[in-house]
Order: C-alpha cells, then sequence, then structure tokens
C-alpha cells in the first residue's frame, strides 16, 4: 500500500491512499488505449458520513478497476484538485509516468467537473455518467409533460450510450434531436438535456 497524502487539521481530515498493483494496471493499460479517468463520490461507505471520493478507469472490455481511494472532509473543488494532483505527481515521481488522460468521466457534480478542470492542464473530453444521466431521463419522464414519451426518450439515450465514436455520437445526436423535436418532446428538456450529455462529449 502507498499514502499518498495525508492530512489532519480542525475539522478538516484528507486520506489518500492506493496500492503499486493498482498504478501499474493504469500504466500498463494507457500503454493499449487512450486514458481514461472515472472520478466518484460516496457518502454511503463510512459511518461518520465523510465522503469517499474514487478515481478509477475502465478498460476497453468495460473492466472496472480502481487507481486510488480518498477519504475527506468534503467532496469540494478544492479537494478534488488536491487529489488529481497528488496522485500525478506521485505517478511521475516513483513511477516516471506522465498521468495525461484523455478522458474523464464524472456524475454532474460542480466540485468534481470544476476539480478536473484545475488539475489537468492539457485538451482532455469530459463525458458525463451515462447511469446518472439516465436516472434524471427517468426521472423527468415521470412528469406530466413527458409521460407519455417515455419510449421515444430511452430510444434515443440507448441509442447515444452505445455511440462506438465521437462521431457516431454526434451524428446520432442530430438525428435523435430532430426525432424528438417531430414527436414534440418538450423543447426545455431537449435543451437541458444537450447541455448535460453532448455539451459533456
Amino acid at each position: 500500500m502507498f499514502l499518498i497524502y495525508s492530512e489532519f487539521s480542525k475539522g478538516e481530515v484528507t486520506v489518500l491512499f492506493t496500492s503499486k498493483a493498482l498504478l501499474e494496471n493504469v500504466i500498463k493499460q494507457s500503454e493499449k488505449q487512450p486514458s481514461f479517468l472515472h472520478l466518484d463520490g460516496t457518502y454511503k461507505l463510512i459511518d461518520l458520513g465523510l465522503p469517499l471520493l474514487i478515481v478509477s478507469t475502465e478498460n476497453l472490455q468495460h473492466n472496472f478497476r480502481p487507481i486510488a481511494f480518498c477519504v475527506s472532509w468534503a467532496e469540494s473543488t478544492q479537494q478534488v484538485t488536491l487529489m488529481l494532483e497528488k496522485i500525478r505527481d506521485f505517478l511521475y515521481e516513483h513511477f516516471n509516468f506522465r498521468l495525461r488522460p484523455k478522458y474523464i468521466l464524472t456524475d454532474n457534480s460542480d466540485a468534481l467537473i470544476t476539480g478536473c478542470r484545475k488539475a489537468v492542464d492539457h485538451d482532455y473530453v469530459h463525458l458525463g455518467c451515462h447511469f446518472h444521466i439516465g436516472k434524471r431521463v427517468r426521472e423527468k419522464a415521470m412528469s406530466k409533460d413527458l409521460k407519455d414519451k417515455k419510449k421515444c426518450l430511452f430510444f434515443g439515450v440507448k441509442i447515444l450510450k452505445n455511440s462506438p465514436t465521437l462521431e457516431f455520437f454526434q451524428r446520432a445526436w442530430a438525428i435523435i434531436k430532430k426525432y424528438w423535436e417531430d414527436n414534440e418532446v418538450n423543447a426545455e428538456f431537449i435543451k437541458t438535456f444537450e447541455s448535460e450529455y453532448r455539451g459533456s462529449a
């Protein structure tokens, strides 16, 4: 195990840790595919209510691989930025490996999105988490003005989720958007969906 970083002060705690095997997975994987990071935070695993921030990746077969874990006093922009910078510096100092993700995936958390932008100093593609987007679509589909459009909505979401390339995604979105407009899907919903899903890709 590696303790990458820790800080304890009044009302604040940060512990960032990983293992040699997890870091070596990231290095090996980056030799075979574009570098990909997935950031998520959960409050469900620790009784004290402290968020557990997880940095992970996955391979082309969608096998999940954790990279590092951070027990933190808050899921804040500052903590996310610090976490990514410490992992990046640790990889370079101990493994001579430059972490330069081409894709970063998060949910719609402002802290995660902004923290990534501050920590990463090169161009990358920020992706929205399909699970969370799908969850919001399901919630919106229960509203009165979208209830009878469920099949239409989820047909579009499924196509976008399975897009094999960014070019396919962009062309598919143009078709799906017109399909939704022709089927009189609420214009405000289309606008919000586009900004969250297409805009993040």
